[in-house]
């Protein structure tokens, strides 16, 4: 929250945001990761696996917590997959919802 000047308190912004963030060791071929509110997906040995990411945006949260950094050891037959929230998340749409500033 310092980062993003945000104290929580009105009437200053409140807005976070979800985000995956990957870290590949392309020598180990090992994958760190950390998810806020976007989980990670695996396909490996025919199957996929969803790494659930914590339940927490980054920036202004009420229980802002340390978030959980995933250590994979990627193969090379492994696939990963991480998503945007993207157009669904953008302000506006029907009802009009509009980005509040300080």
């Amino acid at each position: 929250m310092n980062e993003l000047r945000q104290t929580g308190e009105a009437p200053g912004s409140k807005d976070g945001m979800d985000v995956s963030l990957c870290r590949l060791n392309l020598i180990t071929n090992e994958l760190q990761w950390a998810g806020a509110n976007n989980a990670l997906n695996l396909f490996r040995n025919g199957a996929l696996e969803e790494m659930k990411s914590d339940k927490q945006p980054i920036g202004c949260h009420p229980q802002n917590k340390s978030f959980t950094n995933h250590e994979i050891q990627l193969q090379k037959d492994h696939s990963i997959y991480i998503f945007s929230d993207g157009y669904a998340d953008q302000f506006g749409g029907p009802k009009k919802i509009q980005l509040q500033t300080a």
